[in-house]
């Protein structure tokens, strides 16, 4: 946990917390993997899926490489094995990227086709080269599920719906909600 008083091993010095009073950073001294996961389990319908989060990443190796010296987001079944590269660093992006960055990364159509089960979302940074040093804060999941009743179309429940990846409104007024609703799911607007 990073609070901004001392700097990780290697020349990469003390920096403040992305936001509030703290966030997560790796240390090394030797070659090493470090996550940072937590476990969910996906609604067995989904609108929309959306995973955001600030990081700054700081590779000294002067290389990215797959997978020895990386900071990635990945998605895991609960047995470890990798079901989507959410996001990756590669050879030949910037080593420096001090930020904080802030990122975006849609996981609708994933979470539609792992809906109902229990994944990892895992944060991992990966070194064998030099100091790596990958900062990590303000995670947010969001996903929209559907409606499953008429009510929750009433007195502008409609409206509530939107597209965690887009900002608009899936339904455009409580016809539209209802109509899905009655169809079990089989007429979701344009």
């Amino acid at each position: 946990i990073n609070d901004g008083s001392s700097g990780p091993p290697g020349p990469g010095g003390a920096l403040p917390p992305i936001s509030d009073s703290f966030d997560a950073v790796s240390f090394q001294n030797n070659p090493g993997f470090h996550a940072l996961q937590q476990t969910i389990v996906i609604p067995d319908s989904i609108l929309s899926a959306s995973l955001t989060w600030n990081d700054r990443i700081l590779n000294h190796a002067g290389v990215f490489s797959d997978p020895n010296q990386e900071w990635r987001v990945v998605i895991l079944d609960t047995s470890g094995a990798i079901l989507h590269e959410a996001f990756s660093t590669s050879p030949g992006d910037t080593l420096l990227q001090a930020g904080p960055n802030s990122r975006s990364v849609n996981l609708t159509s994933v979470f539609q086709s792992f809906a109902g089960q229990t994944v990892v979302v895992s944060f991992e940074e990966q070194d064998n080269r030099r100091y790596f040093n990958a900062t990590l804060d303000d995670v947010a999941l969001l996903v929209t599920v559907p409606p499953v009743i008429e009510n929750e179309c009433n007195s502008g429940g409609w409206s509530t719906y939107v597209n965690v990846n887009t900002g608009l409104k899936i339904f455009k007024n409580k016809g539209e909600c209802v109509n899905f609703v009655a169809t079990n799911g089989k007429d979701l607007p344009p």
